[in-house]
């Protein structure tokens, strides 16, 4: 028989609880992205010819990469949220896992490490990705495309400035290495926080 607090709850309201349900899927989505990062340059054109793709496999594998390391990010987050409700150490305004894409707000509410240099910007990458542009063409508005694309900006690296205060950014890599950099951060606290489980 189940402890009161879970007996009449259904098997998706415990799968919502589940800290490892979530660790599971970030863990399926990371692995997905490692394999996607390293085959744009093994796919040829006679591999997309059979389903009439007639695009850039590069692009596509790229896009790929960028969905499943975001859905990585926002599960293997939300994994060391619902630990730390499970263990009563969240934050007090935390009492549930939020239902949201927004990835640096949710890392702030997991109290994970703040983050240096472009990482922040990596996470409104992030986010903008799992909202719409890992999915559709365009944002619902342009106020809201202009608004992201503003915030991402402002981490990327100034290359040259000109006269009256014009600047030439590069943006910044979103490639492995940065999102397995990211991703072991949250990994690690969930991970710690498991092995103070009684």
């Amino acid at each position: 028989m189940l402890p009161p607090t879970t007996q009449h709850l259904s098997t998706y309201e415990m799968r919502r609880r589940a800290p490892f349900h979530y660790w599971q899927r970030a863990d399926n989505a990371r692995f997905a992205a490692r394999i996607l990062s390293t085959r744009p340059e093994q796919i040829s054109a006679t591999e997309a010819a059979p389903v009439d793709y007639d695009g850039a496999p590069s692009i596509a594998l790229l896009e790929a990469f960028q969905r499943e390391a975001s859905i990585a990010l926002e599960l293997v987050v939300k994994a060391v949220i619902a630990q730390q409700i499970e263990l009563g150490v969240a934050q007090d305004h935390v009492t549930k896992v939020r239902h949201t894409h927004d990835v640096p707000a949710l890392w702030r509410d997991a109290k994970l490490p703040s983050l240096t240099g472009q990482d922040p910007g990596r996470l409104l990458l992030v986010k903008t990705t799992l909202m719409w542009s890992g999915r559709y063409p365009a944002p619902k508005t342009d106020k809201e495309g202009a608004k992201d694309y503003a915030a991402i900006a402002e981490y990327y690296e100034v290359v040259a400035t000109f006269g009256g205060g014009q600047s030439v950014k590069r943006p910044f890599s979103f490639e492995w290495d940065d999102f397995d950099r990211i991703f072991c951060i949250a990994r690690d606290a969930f991970w710690d926080l498991r092995s103070c489980l009684p």
